[in-house]
């Protein structure tokens, strides 16, 4: 009788199962590994090669004693220290003047080895890889270029820059990108505006504006993440901390970079700026929620909450707008209104 065998399962690479492309390695490394230092030190060694005056500018500003055979001191060097070439690397993005092809190479190298490091182009330095979220988020918040997006750029520069990251410097120009971008939305005539002023407008009078989700508990919200970033950034306290630690520093970054990117996006706006469109889809939404209601597809809201908050979020829209609050009739189930 032939043996029965069953079909081996298709070989599946982690990184697939993690989710990732092949090219992907879900683990960064912090240092030159063995199979980056021999592609590294081909891309450095060859810039410099070519480029003699270079090699003399480096070692200088590097303060390397490299004599005169500078190639095969500087190839000795690294291979007893590779990390050294991301110095060097560095020191080529920042002072090399190179083309964009080369950079471009040096971003392929440090991706497939599955680097901890990346090239900031605007700023000429490497600096730490994020998330992909993350980094797509930035740069869609870094992308109008205006003094919000400069301040961003600062705070991230400095949270994750390879060389000497700076907490102070990270929270401070991450607390100044929220401030440019909810002072001209919250407090847009103070003389003297500040994020903690812009968070005690949100907090004392949160019926003033309203976010894409609609309801003041969701502006109450916000104001209470922003106030918890600006307590927790030393300078605001009176305590025993001598200085922000980098990582709350990079939490305030990233929290800066999602509060810029939903304001650019119109996240938040005052009552008073909603349109007439945006106020008849605001009418339509609650409509449609009382129609799925009756059709039983809503069973855990009860009609009435349904019917009072109905009435209470177009009370608060019309007194803004300074209308006469609506008469509103419940009859067998429907409702209606009358002006």
């Amino acid at each position: 009788m032939e043996e029965m065998t069953t079909e081996p399962k298709p070989y599946v690479p982690f990184t697939a199962q993690q989710g990732l492309e092949a090219y992907e390695i879900p683990a960064l490394d912090e240092r030159v590994t063995p199979h980056l230092a021999p592609h590294l030190w081909e891309w450095c060694s060859g810039i410099l090669q070519r480029n003699p005056k270079m090699c003399d500018r480096m070692s200088l500003q590097m303060r390397l004693v490299l004599g005169n055979r500078p190639i095969d001191i500087l190839s000795s060097m690294v291979r007893e220290k590779p990390d050294m070439m991301l110095n060097i690397a560095q020191w080529l993005v920042a002072e090399g003047n190179l083309v964009p092809v080369r950079i471009t190479e040096l971003e392929q190298l440090l991706s497939d080895a599955g680097s901890a490091y990346l090239v900031d182009r605007a700023e000429s330095t490497l600096r730490r890889r994020l998330p992909r979220e993350e980094e797509e988020e930035m740069r869609i918040a870094l992308a109008m270029g205006d003094a919000t997006a400069t301040h961003l750029r600062d705070a991230c520069t400095a949270a994750w820059r390879r060389d000497d990251p700076s907490a102070v410097e990270a929270f401070d120009s991450a607390v100044k990108a929220i401030e440019s971008i909810l002072v001209p939305i919250v407090i847009p005539k103070h003389p003297t505006p500040t994020l903690g002023k812009v968070i005690r407008a949100l907090e004392d009078k949160p019926e003033k504006w309203d976010t894409r989700f609609r309801g003041e508990e969701t502006v109450t919200a916000l104001a209470a993440m922003l106030d918890e970033l600006w307590r927790t950034q030393v300078r605001h306290h009176k305590s025993d901390y001598l200085e922000n630690t980098l990582d709350e520093a990079q939490d305030a970054v990233t929290i800066a970079v999602a509060v810029v990117g939903l304001c650019r996006r119109g996240f938040l706006e005052r009552v008073e700026d909603y349109s007439p469109e945006e106020e008849a889809e605001d009418l339509a939404i609650a409509e449609a929620a009382l129609e799925r209601y009756q059709s039983g597809n809503l069973k855990t809201v009860p009609y009435e909450d349904v019917v009072a908050d109905w009435v209470a979020d177009e009370a608060r829209a019309c007194s803004h707008c300074g209308v006469d609050v609506p008469e509103w009739e419940a009859d067998g189930g429907a409702v209606q209104v009358t002006r």
